[in-house]
C-alpha cells in the first residue's frame, strides 16, 4: 500500500482449564469442588497512515477474551485489602470484547502532541455489587456477577519543549464506562477512574 501506510494484525487461541478444590473448616462447607474449562479466539487488525512527516494517524479494531480468575468464581471469605466480605460465583461467563481506537500522533521540533479516541463493548463484564445480606459482622458483603458494558473516552497529551532541557507537558484522560441496559442509579461500573489532568 506504499511506504505511507504500515498494517499489522494477529490471530490468538486460548483454552483454560480451572480446577477447585473443597475445603471445610470447622465442620462447615467453606469451598465446593469445581471445575470450569474456557475457550477464546482473539485477534487485532490495526493501520498506521504516515500523513506527513510530521503527523501520524493510526487505527486499530481488535477482539479480546478473558476469563473469570479464582477470586471470581470462588472467593468466600473476607478481603482483607478491601475490608470486605467477597462471593464468588462458579456461573460467571468469559469476558469478551470488542474495541475500536483511532490516534493522532503529531511531532514537531518544538511540539509533540497526542490524542487517542476509544470505544470499548464488553459482553459479560465482571464486577461486584452490594448485598443485603450480612456474612460477618463488621464487613460489608459483595458479590461476583456480570452484564453487558460499553467504555468510551480518550487520552490527550501536548508537550512543548522550546529547548532541549526545558518541557512543559500536560496530558488528559476520561473514561465513560456504563451497563448497558441498566437503570439510572445503577449504570455506572464502579471502580472506574476518575477524569486526570497531569502537568509537569
Amino acid at each position: 500500500m506504499g511506504d505511507r501506510w504500515t498494517l499489522n494484525g494477529g490471530v490468538r487461541y486460548d483454552h483454560r482449564h480451572l480446577h477447585g478444590y473443597e475445603l471445610m473448616e470447622d465442620d462447615e462447607l467453606r469451598f465446593t469442588d469445581f471445575s470450569r474449562h474456557f475457550n477464546g479466539l482473539t485477534g487485532s487488525i490495526g493501520a498506521v497512515l504516515n500523513v506527513s512527516d510530521n503527523l501520524n494517524l493510526k487505527m486499530n479494531i481488535a477482539r479480546g477474551f478473558r476469563t473469570p480468575n479464582m477470586s471470581e468464581l470462588a472467593s468466600n471469605g473476607v478481603h482483607e485489602g478491601s475490608v470486605r466480605y467477597e462471593l464468588g460465583n462458579q456461573q460467571l461467563k468469559s469476558e469478551y470484547s470488542l474495541q475500536a481506537d483511532l490516534g493522532l500522533d503529531f511531532t514537531s521540533r518544538y511540539v509533540s502532541a497526542q490524542l487517542a479516541l476509544f470505544a470499548n463493548r464488553i459482553n459479560n463484564y465482571i464486577f461486584t455489587h452490594r448485598v443485603a445480606e450480612e456474612k460477618e459482622e463488621g464487613y460489608l458483603t459483595y458479590a461476583y456477577t456480570q452484564g453487558d458494558a460499553r467504555l468510551l473516552g480518550f487520552e490527550a497529551g501536548i508537550d512543548f519543549h522550546p529547548v532541549h532541557s526545558l518541557h512543559f507537558s500536560n496530558s488528559f484522560s476520561y473514561v465513560d464506562a456504563q451497563l448497558m441496559n441498566a437503570s439510572a442509579d445503577t449504570k455506572y461500573l464502579p471502580f472506574t477512574p476518575a477524569p486526570r489532568w497531569s502537568s509537569e
